[in-house]
């Protein structure tokens, strides 16, 4: 090895281990986690400032929402109407800078939900309906569409319908050849909200 090929090595390894080093891990579990098999706490990331969020399994297997603050402190929060069953439950999946979290419910009947972002500002508002293509999932509306709408005043609807994300993996559902009557299902549940302009 050449003497110019070793000291380039060497700092290459002492550069690694500098920034190692300087990495800080922190480990925590909600309140409320259970310790089994298929059970605990998983974070999906962490906002710009610095509040983790995620969703916990429980000892019954029931999923709850979480935020973890940066001085330690959690709330943690189920959606009105998620079932308290093994294998429901509120799944947070992501924060936007507004603080405004994303994911979605299963209930009592095992049935999936979608998500509705109300826009700031008064009501009612016109309103984003995005539901993605193949085998994509609402969460992933969120991101591509969903923030930037929020952010110019619309509501926001995604869903995750028959073959797509959840509703797929976990309830087993296949496309359907009918995507109106899917549609149209989630139309409906946006006729009756105070929310919403259906005329925009």
């Amino acid at each position: 090895m050449k003497r110019r090929d070793f000291w380039a090595l060497l700092a290459v390894v002492l550069l690694a281990c500098s920034s190692a080093a300087a990495q800080k891990i922190t480990t925590f579990d909600a309140p409320g986690a259970g310790t089994g098999s298929g059970q605990g706490t998983l974070s999906e990331g962490i906002s710009d400032l610095g509040i983790t969020y995620g969703y916990y399994i429980d000892v019954s297997g029931v999923a709850h929402g979480f935020l973890r603050f940066p001085n330690g402190g959690f709330d943690t929060f189920d959606v009105p109407g998620a079932g308290t069953a093994a294998g429901q439950g509120t799944f947070a999946f992501s924060l936007d800078p507004e603080i405004t979290l994303a994911g979605y419910y299963i209930d009592g009947n095992g049935a999936l939900h979608g998500y509705f972002f109300t826009a700031p500002g008064s009501s009612p508002r016109p309103t984003l309906v995005l539901t993605g293509g193949y085998d994509s999932t609402a969460e992933e509306a969120y991101f591509f569409s969903g923030s930037a709408a929020l952010a110019r005043g619309y509501n926001f609807v995604a869903f995750d319908g028959p073959g797509q994300g959840k509703a797929l993996i976990e309830d087993g559902l296949k496309f359907r050849p009918d995507w109106e009557q899917v549609a149209a299902s989630v139309l409906a549940f946006l006729a009756g909200r105070p929310e919403v302009d259906p005329g925009r």
